[in-house]
């Protein structure tokens, strides 16, 4: 009982005296939210680089005019993505240049011009009315440019996007590279130039959605599936059911899924 009473007293003369000692043993938590952008355990955001050792780094603070400032009050996180696969990144109030262990706000993105007048999403038209979709050129990682598609792949030809797409049923997916209208759904490949923009077939666009569903990861608590009412996706393919079993997801989540997609019986 003695030799315990003491190390009882010593444990709290410790954390008198140090009391971050604790916290300095403790290993902090990234999770991802998506792209480059992680949070911790306690909501602070964090944009991920590597170093010169090409290891993984995370950085807290962001410069603004020359003054280093938590990422937290200045990034929306709900806006935020990267500019392709170059050093810029956007939300809907700032824009952003990082390079090794500096993100830093800038004015302005050398290269990058909006030529055309945006309808929704990322759905836009020239002067002329001609339906165009936008993409990010990522062959200069210091110098995006913006991208137009006119022409989409639809019954055995090259076809004007106008003459496919549904303009006033358009709607494209946040954080996605999926969009739909009333009669498709489309789906994005990013490329290092542009990417190529098609529709998915045998698809029900009416019941097509996003669907999040939580992960038994920590570092990545959420799992992002296309879904209609037949099938789940990833990307531009149907997921099958070897591929879907694997998913790092709750055995509940995971039955509820595999008894309406797959047939399994319960």
């Amino acid at each position: 009982m003695k030799n315990k009473l003491t190390a009882m007293l010593f444990i709290f003369f410790v954390l008198a005296i140090f009391p971050t000692a604790v916290c300095l043993s403790a290993t902090k938590e990234y999770i991802h939210i998506r792209e480059n952008l992680y949070e911790d355990n306690n909501e602070y955001l964090y944009i991920s680089s590597f170093n010169d050792d090409n290891e993984q780094t995370y950085i807290s603070e962001v410069v603004v005019n020359n003054t280093k400032l938590p990422i937290n009050k200045i990034l929306d996180k709900e806006t935020y993505h990267n500019l392709g696969v170059t050093r810029y990144s956007q939300d809907k109030k700032n824009s952003y240049y990082l390079i090794n262990n500096s993100f830093t706000v800038v004015n302005s993105i050398p290269c990058l011009q909006e030529e055309y007048q945006l309808i929704h999403g990322n759905l836009y038209s020239d002067n002329d009315g001609k339906l165009l979709i936008r993409m990010i050129d990522s062959t200069n990682i210091d110098c995006p440019k913006y991208n137009y598609l006119s022409k989409i792949w639809y019954q055995g030809k090259d076809q004007e996007l106008s003459k496919v797409i549904d303009v006033d049923s358009y709607q494209h997916f946040d954080h996605s590279n999926y969009s739909k209208d009333k009669n498709h759904v489309y789906y994005l490949k990013s490329t290092l130039d542009g990417g190529y923009f098609y529709i998915l077939p045998d698809i029900d666009t009416l019941t097509f959605s996003i669907v999040k569903i939580k992960s038994n990861e920590q570092a990545y608590p959420f799992i992002y599936l296309a879904k209609d009412r037949h099938n789940l996706y990833v990307d531009d393919e149907m997921l099958d059911y070897r591929s879907f079993n694997e998913l790092p997801i709750s055995a509940e989540d995971k039955n509820k899924l595999a008894i309406k997609y797959y047939s399994v019986k319960e």
